[in-house]
């Protein structure tokens, strides 16, 4: 390549680059992870309290089910509904009758859940154990807010694998497909 008004014989000057060799020295980094197993959660200390109703793996044995919804329905004072839209909903009784409790999962508030969403995220096999508190029983870290109802605290085994996580990531897509077909969206999806 020529510059211009520079003859074909003009050269270039070479240049030399000399970098640094810096050697940095970092600690070692270890990572720990540490996961949820239900002695670490709690369940113990508010079982022996005795405020609520609580379901271990052992009652679970006992009395087979096929989804995590259906341990409701052994559960005194617990139903599962069909809704309008032809879902089925977890209720108990409340202060003024029949009401929606509050459900949360390995400790965390999870807004409007069906029994159907709770089959999705978790199977029977995966539930170490569960917490059903009225109202005026809930501990307060249970209780959202001034909904009238109660809760149910789901709490899953410790060292899940990945294809059971893979496995739950399948049945929510399943189930999220199935609300769908069933509330008419999936049928124009398919035109």
């Amino acid at each position: 390549m020529h510059r211009r008004g520079c003859p074909s014989t003009c050269t270039r000057a070479p240049v030399e680059l000399r970098l640094a060799t810096v050697v940095s020295m970092l600690d070692t980094v270890r990572v720990t992870a540490s996961r949820r197993r239900l002695e670490g959660t709690g369940f113990e200390q508010r079982a022996r309290r005795g405020a609520g109703r609580f379901v271990t793996t052992k009652d679970m044995l006992r009395q087979p089910v096929f989804s995590t919804s259906q341990v409701f329905q052994t559960v005194p004072g617990m139903w599962l509904e069909r809704t309008s839209l032809g879902a089925n909903r977890v209720t108990m009784r409340g202060a003024f009758g029949r009401c929606s409790p509050s459900v949360y999962l390995d400790g965390q508030h999870m807004r409007h859940l069906s029994a159907e969403d709770i089959d999705a995220f978790v199977s029977p096999d995966e539930v170490a154990g569960i917490e059903i508190y009225s109202e005026a029983a809930a501990p307060p870290e249970f209780v959202p807010d001034f909904g009238g109802c109660g809760s149910v605290v789901i709490w899953t085994k410790a060292g899940e694998n990945p294809a059971r996580r893979w496995s739950m990531r399948r049945r929510m897509l399943h189930g999220a497909a199935a609300l769908l077909i069933g509330a008419g969206i999936g049928t124009a999806m398919h035109r």
